[in-house]
């Protein structure tokens, strides 16, 4: 079983897979040295996140315990994000994927059968 990221309210697709970071350390790695993102990445708890050593941006969209969306922002290479009251985790985005997602949205991590 593979989870997938999905917009609660229109149930749009926003990730087929999703990679946690949970460990201090796993959290301190999260993309440095990767050549590009995976569908989506969960770092918890998280409430501020850089982009410094990644050869790419990212979109960031911050939740609190429940998922639902405080604050979204893309973040180039190279870059820190400000710190996000009340945000327990954050999920990084390939650039772009975040898309229409706005504070209130709500995000749900639901298993899935993966075909691969």
């Amino acid at each position: 079983m593979t989870e997938r990221l999905v917009h609660d309210t229109t149930g749009t697709v926003l990730a087929e897979e999703v990679e946690w970071c949970r460990s201090a350390l796993a959290r301190a790695k999260g993309l440095i040295g990767r050549r590009r993102p995976p569908p989506a990445l969960v770092l918890e708890p998280a409430a501020q996140v850089h982009t410094f050593f990644m050869r790419f941006g990212v979109d960031v969209v911050f939740c609190d315990r429940a998922w639902i969306v405080i604050h979204v922002a893309s973040l180039g290479p190279w870059r820190m994000s400000r710190w996000v009251r009340g945000a327990r985790r954050v999920v990084e985005l390939p650039l772009g994927a975040a898309g229409r997602l706005r504070p209130g949205d709500v995000l749900r991590i639901e298993p899935y059968a993966s075909d691969r």
